[in-house]
């Protein structure tokens, strides 16, 4: 799964193979099934749950899955907003940044 072009292409925007050595480690993490995401404690959990909290996610992001995440964010940020983008993949900034720009808006009002 992770070939040389794959990691020349993870690491293709940093400037020095050192700079790049945390994202790709995740990304290895991440594809092999050895990532563990942290859990938060019961201090923290109380510290954030009443915090303002949006999710904007493409529905279409295949390194972040929505199914994983989502449920995870919610059970965080049990009143958070989540705003989903369908057909927007990983970079929802260059696939809906109109949708985007409305969700941050609209929550910034909300807030």
């Amino acid at each position: 799964m992770i070939t040389d072009a794959w990691l020349r292409a993870y690491g293709f925007h940093f400037a020095t193979p050192a700079d790049c050595a945390g994202p790709i480690g995740w990304a290895k993490e991440f594809a092999t099934g050895a990532h563990r995401l942290e859990a938060p404690d019961e201090a923290a959990r109380r510290a954030v749950a009443t915090r303002p909290a949006l999710a904007i996610w493409g529905m279409e992001d295949r390194t972040l899955h929505p199914e994983h995440f989502l449920p995870l964010f919610s059970e965080i940020f049990s009143d958070a907003r989540v705003h989903c983008l369908p057909g927007a993949s990983h970079y929802t900034f260059e696939d809906a940044p109109q949708a985007i720009a409305a969700s941050i808006t609209a929550f910034l009002k909300y807030i």
